[in-house]
């Protein structure tokens, strides 16, 4: 779990330096944990 955390958050990085604002940087990451652990719970 914490392994696909890093690695999410360094591609979240990645992305949001090249791609987003300042507020899409602070909400992404959120939206994308919360679709994570929706798919992990249901699977």
């Amino acid at each position: 779990m914490a392994v696909a955390a890093a690695a999410n958050s360094n591609m979240i990085t990645a992305f949001s330096a090249d791609r987003l604002s300042g507020l899409e940087r602070l909400l992404l990451p959120n939206t994308l944990h919360t679709l994570l652990f929706s798919l992990l719970r249901n699977s």
